[in-house]
This record gives structure tokens, C-alpha cells and sequence, in this order.
């Protein structure tokens, strides 16, 4: 996969702008990925995996039983690093294997 700016289309030229900002998943190269194309852009991007990294199921269960099964591991961890890094420039990502 090619390296270029997700707000390029294929040929390289800017793409088109929406004239609200949106939450729509998308799909470009084989990748998923979402944009909210109301904050400004950064080359620098801190991403960690969602599950058994940030949450885990409370009910101890490889996998959560349903909506509400969840724990927020690390909390106070995670807030600081996140800040941390938001600081300096970051933008967030969480990834999933699913």
C-alpha cells in the first residue's frame, strides 16, 4: 500500500469535501479506518488495541457477555498517557482485530 494523506483521493489530487463533518467508516486500500474531518490534521498518531489492552470483559470471560460486560483496565494510566501524548501533538487511534 502507498503512503499519501487520507485526504487524497486515488490519483493523488485532494479529494472531495463534505460540508459536515463526518463519522462514517470508510474504506480506502483494503483499510479501514475514520476520519472526523472537522479536526486538523497530524503526521503523528498513538494507537492502541481496544481489547485486554484499554477494556476487558468484567465478568472475567475471554469474551464480554454483553454491552454493559466491560472494564476500563488501567484508568488512571491511560488518561495520563493519552493526555500526554493529545499535548504533544498526537492524534488517538484505538485498533481492533475483528
Amino acid at each position: 500500500m502507498s503512503r499519501r494523506c487520507l485526504d487524497q483521493g486515488p490519483d493523488g489530487r485532494p479529494a472531495a469535501k463534505k460540508s459536515k463533518p463526518s463519522t462514517e467508516w470508510r474504506s480506502r486500500d483494503d483499510s479501514v479506518y475514520w476520519r472526523d474531518y472537522g479536526s486538523t490534521g497530524s503526521d503523528k498518531v498513538f494507537g492502541l488495541d481496544l481489547d485486554d489492552t484499554l477494556i476487558a470483559p468484567k465478568s472475567g470471560n475471554t469474551f464480554p457477555m454483553d454491552t454493559n460486560d466491560w472494564k476500563l483496565l488501567h484508568a488512571d494510566a491511560c488518561k495520563r498517557v493519552l493526555k500526554q501524548h493529545l499535548r504533544n501533538g498526537f492524534k488517538f487511534i484505538e485498533v481492533r482485530g475483528q
